[in-house]
């Protein structure tokens, strides 16, 4: 389900891409096109742009004697950028909300088309069919993402921008919505729950070492969507110093944001063209309709792409923290646990077990809770626009229809399947390698693969520093 939505921004990204390479100059650029409004204020105009600048003066000094005639013409305007014009009325031709759906917009269906066929194109095959490709579309985002930043962090109040960004309002910690949001960016970013790491695990080596992974990949992840930030806050400086606004009014949330700032930055850089083509390819690789397409697309993205993955979360921990392995359950964790010690050939921490079992569980319990909470008072796309009620009510119809499947086959497996083993993994279950598998199955008969979490705790207290001081000292004490 969220392949089908996510191709809609792929989608977007095709048409961005189509025209940095086909329009003469690049269309976000500038006013006085067609889907342009007497609010568009063509500040790449370096006249329009000083003459603007010189009323946001007077503006502040209400100074009759610098008064212009040409200031008239900036009075009782909201500004808005021509890259936001550009997005939201000629790439959307976005409605008033998603109660007025409109007809489709002609120009989006070839390239949703031709987002499907590229997707379609590069799972043919199977993911191995894209380990290639995977060298270049993970190296170049880093290349562009720097030039992009370089750039913006010389545009007039970058550095207002880039101060809102890293300056820390510790009032917004009591806001369910700033929790909600932080874990939803982790679920997207790391992937936990979709079901991605499971079937690209599948190709590794059985003895990868998945420890080492765990700990590098949500470091690159997060450093680089915190790196990524400087880009879109310096550039979101700058429109607020252009425009008149505060930071945060300056462009409402969700794929909007990466749809005007971008283009923005890319549009202010020599040989903008290239660079607009560029930035839009490297969307396009990494990433590998309606009126009202961008309100459903928001409502979609919330409900179907968040809850849902955090339900499947808890379900999987429950699975293998509690469940897996043996008859007896409660010890899955430290079942699991020895099958990763098999496959790395390394002794873990005791207290894997523990954060799986508790601190994990209850942090995504709680996750589901806030983010219930949040989504059942109201959903908001920007500061402007509230959702109806009704449309928060479909909001979890979506979220529910992608859930119900799984209840269904898990009612089904409990009515078809003996208790017994049900708890049991399936005979096929274990190594693919015929001489694994028999080290393995040998190995789960070894007292070392039974141990109890008890006793992992109590061999790694017999190990600490603690306990060799205590030793130390009953032996000085006789």
């Amino acid at each position: 389900m969220v392949s089908t939505y996510f191709n809609v921004i792929i989608a977007y990204s095709l048409m961005f891409f189509f025209e940095s390479l086909t329009m003469k100059a690049l269309p976000w650029s500038l006013c006085g096109n067609w889907w342009n409004t007497e609010n568009c204020l063509d500040y790449n105009n370096a006249s329009i742009y000083e003459s603007y600048m010189r009323y946001r003066s007077w503006e502040r000094n209400h100074s009759a004697v610098d008064y212009e005639d040409i200031f008239s013409s900036f009075v009782n305007r909201t500004i808005r950028s021509p890259s936001e014009e550009y997005f939201n009325n000629r790439v959307l031709n976005i409605s008033s909300g998603i109660d007025n759906m409109g007809g489709l917009v002609n120009h989006l269906i070839p390239c949703l088309f031709a987002s499907w066929l590229i997707t379609a194109t590069c799972l043919i095959k199977g993911v191995k069919s894209s380990g290639k490709v995977v060298y270049f579309t993970a190296i170049f985002p880093y290349f562009l993402l720097t030039v992009l930043l370089v750039r913006g962090v010389t545009l007039e109040g970058a550095t207002t921008g880039i101060m809102y960004y890293v300056k820390p309002n510790f009032t917004r910690l009591v806001e369910p919505r700033v929790w909600s949001d932080a874990a939803f960016q982790v679920f997207f970013s790391l992937g936990p729950g979709w079901g991605g790491l499971i079937t690209m695990g599948s190709y590794n080596r059985f003895d990868n070492n998945c420890l080492r992974d765990s700990y590098i990949l949500p470091m690159i992840m997060e450093l680089t969507s915190f790196f990524a930030g400087f880009v879109v806050f310096s550039v979101i400086g700058f429109m607020a110093h252009v425009t008149g606004k505060k930071i945060e009014e300056v462009v409402a949330e969700g794929p909007g944001l990466a749809f005007v700032t971008y283009p923005e930055v890319v549009s202010r850089m020599p040989m903008s063209q290239l660079w607009a083509a560029l930035f839009f390819f490297m969307v396009l690789t990494v990433g590998v309709d309606s009126v009202g397409g961008m309100y459903l697309l928001h409502l979609v993205d919330q409900y179907c792409a968040f809850l849902t993955v955090v339900i499947i979360c808890f379900i999987e921990l429950i699975s293998f923290a509690w469940i897996y392995g043996i008859k007896a359950i409660f010890t899955g964790a430290e079942r699991i646990l020895s099958d990763f010690e098999f496959m790395i050939g390394k002794s873990l921490s005791p207290f894997w077990p523990v954060f799986w079992r508790f601190a994990t569980t209850a942090v995504v319990v709680a996750i589901f809770f806030v983010s219930v909470f949040q989504y059942s008072a109201e959903l908001k796309m920007g500061d402007d626009y509230r959702y109806p009620a009704w449309s928060i009510a479909l909001g979890w119809c979506i979220s529910c229809s992608s859930l119900v499947l799984i209840f269904v086959y898990m009612i089904w497996k409990l009515y078809d399947t003996p208790g017994e083993t049900l708890r049991q993994p399936t005979k096929r279950w274990g190594p693919a390698n015929p001489t694994i598998r028999m080290e393995w199955e040998a190995y789960k008969n070894t007292t070392k693969y039974k141990q109890t979490l008890k006793q992992r705790l109590h061999k790694f207290y017999q190990r600490s520093p603690l306990q060799k001081y205590r030793e130390q000292m009953s032996r000085t004490a006789v």
